[in-house]
């Protein structure tokens, strides 16, 4: 399929990345052994105040590849805030995250920029907000997962909500980012589980999102990484896993009110206002043991 090349990239890929060196060079020859041209993609590494190598690395990749650049942070701001601050350089009509640790299926990245560009090509004027697509994870890689009853439909983000199975995961999805920056829409930095509310409301206010049948990333489960968890690691989990909790609540309660209001007039029909996003377990298969995916149910 031909691709409609313009000055600016298709994508941005933007990976935020703390004490790396272990794993970063994998997941860069997972994006360069894509066999895709340079100016469709550009990679953007936010070093988060590493203390190893990684920033050596990565100003040695640097000087290989033009279309990669590296920003650093002298203080730590977590994942949510070296994702902002790729998304404040980049320059990709559409944005994907990957975490340092995980990488890109081969050609999964090619098919999902062919497909972007095929449906921009047929609908133009009228782009996506948000795409979702398949992954795998490390400690079993040949794991069917359980997202083929999702519909692969084109539909407004509360009805995707309330009628597929989404995943909390944020590098599950590809956002316009034309879309990211009218809704003001940004993750909440120096905290653990920033993406969880993140997700809710990027769907929530999408008014074209669709989910992509292919899988794309290979997750590192967390068993699988390098380091240990301590206790004092997981006391700072469990409090921060409930601040997420309640960033949740606080987003669901902005957009279930006003949802009739912001597609009403574009709809036959409302979402229904009784709504309530809740973290449940997963269906069987595609996710890790049941906090991985979201659904909206209907009191």
């Amino acid at each position: 399929m031909q691709i409609i090349h313009s000055s600016l990239p298709l994508l941005s890929i933007i990976i935020p990345i703390h004490n790396g060196k272990n794993e970063i060079e994998r997941c860069l020859n997972s994006i360069y052994s894509q066999n895709i041209e340079q100016d469709l993609f550009e990679v953007i590494c936010v070093d988060d105040a590493s203390t190893d190598e990684t920033c050596k690395i990565l100003s040695q990749w640097a000087e290989k590849r033009k279309n990669l650049k590296v920003l650093r942070h002298e203080t730590n701001k977590r994942q949510g805030g070296a994702r902002n601050s790729g998304m404040d350089i980049s320059r990709g009509k559409y944005i994907s995250f990957i975490d340092h640790d995980d990488i890109y299926i081969p050609e999964g990245l090619k098919n999902i920029i062919n497909s972007l560009s095929q449906y921009e090509k047929q609908n133009y004027g009228h782009l996506l907000d948000i795409l979702m697509f398949d992954y795998i994870k490390s400690d079993d890689p040949h794991k069917q997962l359980n997202y083929s009853h999702n519909s692969t439909e084109i539909m407004p983000g509360y009805l995707f909500l309330s009628q597929q199975e989404c995943s909390w995961y944020v590098w599950q999805y590809i956002y316009r980012k034309g879309y990211l920056h009218h809704t003001q829409r940004r993750f909440r930095e120096n905290v653990l589980f920033e993406d969880s509310d993140f997700i809710l409301g990027a769907l929530a206010h999408a008014h074209r999102v669709k989910y992509f049948k292919e899988k794309l990333i290979c997750y590192s489960v967390p068993g699988t990484r390098t380091g240990q968890t301590t206790t004092s690691d997981m006391q700072k989990l469990i409090g921060q896993r409930f601040l997420s909790t309640m960033a949740i609540k606080n987003e669901a309660e902005k957009f279930l009110p006003s949802a009739s209001i912001l597609y009403g007039k574009h709809h036959k029909s409302n979402p229904p206002e009784s709504t309530i996003a809740e973290a449940v377990g997963g269906r069987n298969g595609g996710g890790g043991g049941g906090g991985d995916k979201l659904h909206i149910n209907h009191l």
